[in-house]
């Protein structure tokens, strides 16, 4: 029988694309990547009988090139197992193949991120044991893993944010199935729940740890592994290899920003569609109980023409009892809008945000560069910058200085945990202290929090709220 060569076999296999589309289908559904034989040549049938059937020399031109056997002398094929009818295709074809068609694209998952960051420690450790000189076999083969590996990671991350860039496509069509059937509404807005908060448990999530450089994890997260074989190279010398190491943990940082959007927009779709799963269930909820008291109307007692007040459908909705006299119920609209103090706060307030604008245009990338890498020397030239800003920024009269100054520093220095947002806003208060008058420390406590965690502080009033330091 005629076989091809190898570029020959992968030719007609993009030419016909759309069969090696489907098997690649088949094995994602079934989580495994390997295909049985049979199986695979009832596919290679269907498709011949499909699509180029009419054509007899093409008919056997991919008969041949897509054979078992072709395949495996052309070494498209990693691994073949006839006795138990089973074949493996190449891994690199399979990602190749993945690149051309972005739905065939997989979502990295929590335990593809843990084996990734696994075997960058076992790589960063396995230096510990070498010379680190380009006549040592073993060092020259470590060195090139650790870099192939750290592009894998960035070339996986990119694919992962094509796949992310799909999203907002998909949620927009499960909401639309799920407006255009009037027929199980309920049902199919939970699967649409359940597929939103799969991919953000099992995709989304597990990308966002694995590019913080602040998470938590055993050992060092991807940053820090990265930071301290960049380390290992510069206290020999490998200064190349280290600005090498810095350029491709930068690049590793910018995957962080896309996916983090990504995600606010899948929070907001669960938030906004949970609202509208309760808002049409208390809806049909009143609806059911409108229908049986508007029933006990139809009776033939003549003193039941209407719903009584005094039923339980509204006594158990509220909005009823003020339908009636609604116009002294109606709020009285106060005109604020064109007094003095009105117009005088909001002059103030846009002054003010002029001019956090004009201290961002300088000091927003150094102390950025200083977050991502949060060494000493770094930590103190982002302090330096913390108060720099705050001997330019103006302030108002506010009873609580804390609450004044937090939101603008978070907007002007980026900061990933809450830990180093308060650090950096005692920095500004204390600063404040020693340089500004009319600073008042009060027994008042309030929080401020982020998620699970909250932190107390305690109030300091600035400006004319008050002269006494013991306000209760």
């Amino acid at each position: 029988m005629k076989h091809f060569d190898t570029l020959t076999t992968t030719k007609i296999l993009f030419d016909h694309v759309q069969l090696m589309d489907r098997i690649i289908t088949l094995m994602d559904s079934r989580g495994h990547n390997n295909i049985l034989i049979h199986r695979y040549e009832l596919m290679l049938a269907d498709y011949i009988r499909r699509y180029v059937n009419q054509d007899e020399s093409e008919k056997r031109r991919v008969n041949i090139a897509f054979s078992v056997k072709n395949l495996q002398q052309a070494n498209l094929l990693a691994d073949l197992h006839l006795g138990e009818g089973v074949m493996v295709f190449q891994p690199s074809l399979i990602t190749l193949l993945r690149l051309c068609n972005s739905e065939l694209v997989k979502e990295l998952s929590d335990i593809e991120f843990k084996a990734m960051l696994s075997r960058l420690k076992e790589l960063r450790n396995a230096l510990d044991n070498l010379s680190f000189s380009d006549q040592n076999d073993d060092f020259r083969e470590t060195r090139q893993f650790i870099f192939e590996h750290i592009v894998e990671i960035r070339s996986k991350l990119r694919s992962n944010e094509l796949k992310m860039k799909q999203l907002s496509q998909r949620l927009s069509q499960i909401a639309k199935e799920t407006t255009q059937s009037e027929q199980n509404f309920i049902e199919n807005k939970l699967t649409m729940f359940r597929e939103a908060s799969q991919l953000s448990l099992r995709s989304i999530t597990p990308a966002l740890q694995f590019l913080d450089p602040h998470y938590t994890v055993d050992k060092g997260n991807l940053h820090q592994v990265i930071d301290s074989i960049r380390e290992k190279f510069e206290s020999h010398q490998r200064y190349e290899d280290a600005n090498d190491l810095l350029l491709l943990g930068l690049n590793l940082l910018q995957s962080y920003q896309p996916i983090e959007q990504c995600n606010r927009e899948v929070q907001a779709f669960l938030r906004k569609n949970h609202r509208t799963v309760r808002e049409y269930n208390a809806m049909e909820a009143a609806y059911r109980a409108l229908k049986e008291e508007y029933s006990q109307t139809l009776t033939k007692r003549l003193n039941r023409f209407y719903i009584q007040d005094s039923s339980s459908w509204v006594k158990n909705n509220d909005f009823v009892l003020g339908l009636k006299n609604n116009s002294k119920n109606q709020p009285k609209r106060l005109n604020i809008f064109s007094t003095e103090s009105y117009l005088d706060g909001f002059w103030r307030q846009l002054q003010l945000r002029i001019d956090d604008a004009k201290l961002m245009s300088f000091t927003i990338g150094q102390a950025d560069s200083a977050t991502i890498n949060r060494t000493q020397t770094n930590r103190l030239r982002r302090d330096s910058l913390i108060l720099e800003i705050a001997d330019k920024m103006r302030l108002v009269d506010t009873p609580d200085l804390h609450a004044h100054i937090h939101p603008r520093l978070s907007i002007m220095l980026s900061s990933h945990h809450l830990t180093y947002q308060l650090t950096d806003l005692l920095l500004v208060i204390n600063r404040f202290k020693t340089t500004r008058n009319n600073i008042v420390t009060t027994l008042k406590r309030r929080k401020i929090a982020d998620g699970q965690q909250a932190y107390r502080y305690q109030v300091v009033r600035f400006g004319s709220q008050g002269e006494s330091n013991n306000d209760k």
